[in-house]
């Protein structure tokens, strides 16, 4: 006891005559007395001196401290600093002395925390703890959610500027970071062509729209450019398999299962080739001033080009000059029909060739041929007769498009040999006697027709073999 007064009757102050030193809790008590006995003790009472402010000494934490991965939540601790009137403020909830217990509802799963203490005396003075504190909270994992892809779908062909296209969810554990693989696969034998991981911090900056060849929209759209594959790795009309892994930065781990390919364009244009077959008309007798050509579908190596075609008629084989037809068909069209009207009893060579969208143009079909003949009437005449040259052969002049009827014998009626001949245009053709013993010493009388279909007839002219001369 540093002291005891009596205080006279009526009178409940009292001064303390005795210096009480700073920083320092006493306690007090009470009793009175009638000059005769004294009553009991009242209950003490604490008070403090503090005439000077003071910061107390300082103090450390004690739990946790070191970053650790917790798996519930913790309850924050540390060491009480000198001072006992000092309260204690952890983040911004005061709490009583030396401990605090923490609600679950102020947490995330998978974030990392720091905490400190900030001691505070009846002065509003403060101090805070030695060291900040932390720690990490794993409650469990969720894996995050399958992601869907939105492009390519059935054989899409993509191009190297164009777009892998899908959408994901948000990790159920939100405080999860989230990575990508990219997985390119040969479509028939199902080998891997290329993968590339997009990594968390990739997908961060890639919402902020850093890179043009990934990025990251609203309702978590992604755009992954083709461009950004090793294209040595991809054949030109290939097809290819899109696969996507999705990863949490606490082992989760899912990937899409869907069939999703593209067929691959390189973008490089290649000329197409020209039409191989199904060529009509083609050495045929054609009706009508405006035939109609026709002709199958050429091949492009290209992946995604179009085709129309170009047709020259000419009625020089050679094409030479200026002389020609041109006309084109629509894209993806194998026919024509000719809009220029074509002469009669003419005839006439074609060809066609291939053009793509880029205007680039196959080599010239082969050659091909047709005759208009609109009116069937006689061929024209007269028809040169060319006498035995030896033995019992005999040649003529021939017409185009003509069969011809050589005929020979003794008298003006009778018919001995005959033989038909179809010929091409400026040709000679001959006819041999088959039967053994002709006797061409006899005054034979040669002749030939000209026979068009349908068995018009032109008039003969006969040539007699001694003289020669042409006979009417």
């Amino acid at each position: 006891m540093l002291s005891a007064s009596i205080i006279q009757t009526n009178q409940n102050l009292i001064p303390v005559t005795i210096i009480l030193p700073d920083n320092s809790t006493f306690y007090a008590r009470v009793r009175s007395n009638d000059d005769v006995e004294y009553s009991p003790w009242s209950k003490a009472q604490p008070f403090h001196i503090n005439r000077i402010k003071d910061i107390s000494d300082k103090f450390d934490l004690v739990s946790p401290v070191s970053g650790d991965t917790l798996f519930e939540i913790p309850t924050l601790t540390w060491r009480p600093a000198i001072d006992p009137s000092f309260k204690y403020l952890v983040k911004t909830t005061q709490t009583s002395p030396q401990f605090t217990k923490l609600s679950p509802g102020d947490f995330e799963n998978h974030r990392t925390y720091h905490w400190r203490v900030i001691a505070i005396d009846h002065g509003s003075l403060k101090r805070t703890s030695n060291q900040s504190g932390s720690f990490t909270l794993n409650l469990g994992n969720l894996p995050p959610p399958v992601p869907v892809i939105i492009s390519p779908r059935k054989g899409q062909i993509l191009s190297p500027e164009q777009y892998i296209i899908w959408q994901f969810e948000d990790d159920p554990d939100e405080a999860d970071r989230i990575s990508f693989d990219v997985i390119i696969l040969n479509h028939e034998t199902k080998e891997l062509v290329f993968i590339e991981h997009l990594s968390d911090t990739l997908v961060d900056m890639s919402r902020f729209r850093f890179a043009s060849d990934f990025s990251i929209g609203c309702n978590n759209l992604v755009r992954y450019q083709l461009h950004r594959i090793d294209h040595k790795k991809l054949i030109d009309g290939h097809y290819y398999d899109v696969q996507l892994s999705v990863f949490d930065n606490w082992g989760g781990e899912v990937s899409t299962h869907e069939s999703a390919y593209f067929r691959y364009d390189d973008n490089i244009n290649k000329p197409p080739q020209q039409p191989l077959s199904g060529f009509f008309p083609d050495s045929a007798i054609v009706k009508t001033q405006h035939p109609v050509i026709r002709w199958h579908a050429a091949s492009d190596p290209d992946v995604s080009d179009q085709l129309r075609y170009r047709v020259q008629i000419s009625q020089n084989r050679s094409f030479s000059g200026t002389k020609f037809i041109l006309q084109d068909s629509p894209y993806d069209h194998t026919r024509i029909r000719l809009k220029t009207a074509l002469l009669e009893n003419a005839q006439y060579y074609w060809r066609v060739q291939s053009i793509d969208l880029e205007e680039s143009k196959s080599s010239w079909s082969n050659i091909h041929t047709f005759w208009i003949n609109r009116y069937n009437e006689p061929p024209a005449g007269p028809v040169k007769l060319i006498l035995p040259r030896q033995g019992n052969r005999f040649s003529w002049g021939a017409f185009n498009v003509v069969n011809h009827k050589f005929i020979y014998n003794q008298s003006d009626t009778g018919t001995t040999f005959s033989c038909h001949r179809r010929l091409s245009s400026e040709r000679l053709n001959d006819c041999r006697d088959t039967d053994a013993s002709n006797q061409l010493d006899a005054n034979y009388r040669p002749r030939s027709r000209a026979i068009r279909q349908r068995h018009l007839l032109y008039s003969p002219v006969f040539s007699d073999r001694k003289t020669q001369e042409t006979l009417l």
